[in-house]
């Protein structure tokens, strides 16, 4: 597979972000395609996927399309895909999970979809190399995702794997804690940069403090994370991944081509000693402590 060919990539989001993933999309300098209530499409190669999965703060995935095509039926799902040449994406050494959208009267239950792509997949693998990857529910490596409805599916790789909401900074998750992308998009909505002071009562877990101090470091939410499901496929370029990292960390510490200013202060409040305590391990976690 080549990393450089481009496709549609499409971003997934929570119903009513889709407009602040569009803000940060083109902020990063992609021009925007057809979009829905829960994402929206570009069109992009496997190191736009890499950038945006190390960027965004209001999406949940990024799914690079690999095949769209009519299907009537089971089978025919079967075999569409299968003539994917997974042996060239996918080691026999890795984990495979599958996920599929489906709402078609062709199967009635999606869990035999599910089956059938797998099957698939690691029977063209096996084919081909003479062994087979592990496969289960787990979304932590290699995540294939498709949707089938009515007469059509689209096939995609999760380059992303597990949701990108989950940035791994919350230890300490106390009551009822707030969806770290739906708590970027509230900060984003108040126009806050980080040049004024924030306050935030009833902070529970700290998603948004933590979120906001983010925003005003101008540090991508992406390196908070060590995995994603593109380091599992055969073709990750992991010096370039470097760089990117390494990039991110750079703009994080200037503004503008200047030395970063010192954002102004952020407050954070409750009446539960406990949820202070989370608030406290958790900034810590995700490096915005002070």
């Amino acid at each position: 597979m080549d990393p450089k060919q481009k496709d549609t990539i499409l971003i997934t989001c929570s119903a009513g972000l889709v407009d602040y993933v569009r803000q940060e999309v083109e902020a990063l300098g992609y021009k925007t395609g057809d979009y829905h209530k829960t994402g929206l499409e570009i069109q992009g190669d496997q190191y736009d996927a890499m950038q945006l999965n190390l960027h965004l703060r209001t999406a949940y995935n990024v799914l690079y399309q690999l095949k769209q095509f009519e299907c009537y039926s089971p089978n025919e799902l079967y075999c569409n895909v299968k003539d994917v040449p997974w042996e060239d994406i996918i080691s026999p050494d890795e984990y495979l999970s599958v996920v599929g959208r489906i709402n078609t009267e062709h199967v009635k239950n999606s869990m035999y979809a599910n089956l059938k792509v797998k099957d698939a997949i690691v029977d063209r693998i096996a084919e081909a190399t003479g062994s087979r990857p592990d496969s289960g529910k787990d979304k932590d490596k290699v995540v294939v995702q498709f949707y089938w409805k009515d007469n059509f599916c689209r096939l995609y790789l999760n380059t992303s794997g597990l949701k990108l909401s989950d940035r791994g900074y919350r230890k300490m998750p106390h009551k009822a804690p707030l969806r770290e992308s739906l708590a970027a998009a509230i900060i984003m909505a108040t126009g806050y940069d980080g040049s004024v002071p924030l306050v935030c009562p009833m902070c529970g877990s700290g998603t948004l403090a933590i979120e906001a101090a983010l925003i005003a470091g101008r540090r991508p939410p992406g390196l908070l994370r060590s995995n994603y499901g593109f380091m599992h496929m055969k073709y990750f370029d992991e010096p370039a991944w470097q760089q990117m990292r390494n990039e991110a960390l750079k703009q994080s510490k200037t503004h503008s081509g200047k030395a970063a200013f010192k954002p102004a202060r952020i407050i954070a409040t409750d009446i539960d000693p406990q949820a202070i305590e989370a608030a406290r391990k958790n900034a810590l976690t995700a490096g915005v402590s002070h």
